[in-house]
């Protein structure tokens, strides 16, 4: 858990940096979904997929959207 929350914060910087860069918001979706914090999970894997539409593993994040929205 505190792994999770350390890379969170990491990740964060990076978008602070790089905030249109698909891969960090999808780094800090992974992050918030393993500390089972399922709102801003969903909105960073939105938000993936608003920048950047055809990631390569765009149907993977479309099953944790899915879930998500099950969950909430």
């Amino acid at each position: 858990q505190n792994k999770a929350a350390n890379a969170e914060d990491e990740v964060k910087v990076a978008i602070l940096l790089k905030p249109n860069e698909p891969k960090y918001h999808k780094l800090l979706a992974d992050c918030l979904l393993q500390q089972s914090k399922h709102d801003p999970a969903l909105c960073e894997y939105r938000t993936t997929l608003e920048l950047k539409p055809d990631v390569p593993d765009a149907g993977d994040i479309k099953n944790k959207i899915d879930y998500l929205k099950q969950v909430l």
